[in-house]
């Protein structure tokens, strides 16, 4: 799925995705949405992951870069928009 094995220092990510048949390589950065709780932490505000694992929150900001936003993709509910 990514274009890249591994993460590196550079804080970029890439993944080639298919709009029609046509390879589509869409590039996003290491910064995600977080929403503050008011405690004093701060946690993603869509995908939620286990632990330090950042690929899902990078794979879903860059779905969401290549369906034009977060509000594209839906809450949660994007799946069937993979497979169409």
């Amino acid at each position: 799925m990514f274009n890249k094995r591994d993460y590196d220092n550079t804080g970029i990510f890439s993944a080639t995705f298919f709009d029609c048949g046509n390879p589509v390589e869409v590039f996003c950065d290491d910064y995600f949405p977080c929403y503050d709780y008011g405690d004093g932490t701060w946690k993603p505000y869509c995908c939620k992951n286990e632990g330090d694992e950042v690929w899902a929150m990078a794979l879903e900001k860059l779905f969401a870069k290549f369906y034009g936003s977060y509000e594209g993709i839906g809450s949660g509910g994007c799946g069937f928009k993979a497979f169409n």
